[in-house]
């Protein structure tokens, strides 16, 4: 029988490990994952929920499994990420070297991807896309960066909120999908970060402690 850890990781955290298998791990912050002392059985199973980076230690005798609460990610040996808040609408898998099989969970899944593929599961219409992206963008947290590219500000402050411990706020609605890029070291303090985003004067961003309020600008 099996023996499980439990990681969790707190807001503002990160944390890396190596498995029993040699298999490397990220942990992004606000995450848990289970994993067994030894692995044994036909499948070197663990369980995600959060954001993790995997480097998965080859054997074709014992596939490794990432359980999510959405769908299963299977692989011999690879990296990929997966995104799997179970507060977020959106759930991911990004493949960087590999291959990789999502199938099961609620939705019918299954599908390959190669590298440079990105999964991601609508968990609210059970709508799912696989596009062709440039993989640096979603596994910058690992090496210490936040790196966006064209996205919604909402999912900017969510990311924010999980490792500076803020709450937003949105005085307009349609702030929150105003777009933005942008590429920063994870230990800048959050005060100069948020000035980049009222460059271009669309946004305003009042800070009162851990409290964002955010309105439209000029």
């Amino acid at each position: 029988e099996e023996v499980y850890n439990t990681l969790k990781v707190p807001v503002s955290g990160f944390y890396r490990l190596e498995l029993a298998d040699g298999t490397r791990v990220w942990l992004n912050s606000v995450t848990e994952l289970r994993y067994p002392v030894e692995f044994s059985g036909k499948e070197r199973k663990v369980y995600l929920s959060g954001e993790a980076y995997f480097e998965v230690a080859k054997n074709e005798d014992m596939p490794f499994v990432v359980k999510t609460p959405d769908y299963d990610v299977t692989v011999l040996g690879t990296r990929f990420n997966v995104f799997a808040y179970e507060e977020e609408r959106i759930s991911a898998v990004t493949l960087v070297g590999g291959s990789v099989l999502v199938s099961g969970g609620n939705f019918g899944i299954s599908g390959q991807l190669n590298p440079d593929e990105h999964f991601v599961l609508d968990k609210e219409t059970g709508a799912m896309e696989i596009s062709t992206v440039d993989v640096h963008d979603f596994i910058a947290w690992k090496d210490g960066k936040f790196r966006f590219r064209d996205v919604r500000l909402e999912d900017i402050m969510k990311a924010f909120s999980r490792w500076y411990e803020v709450e937003v706020v949105y005085e307009n609605r349609e702030v929150k999908d105003f777009r933005f890029g942008l590429n920063v070291d994870r230990n800048t303090s959050i005060e100069p970060i948020l000035r980049i985003f009222e460059l271009n004067g669309k946004v305003k961003i009042e800070r009162e402690g851990n409290l964002l309020r955010i309105k439209k600008g000029r």
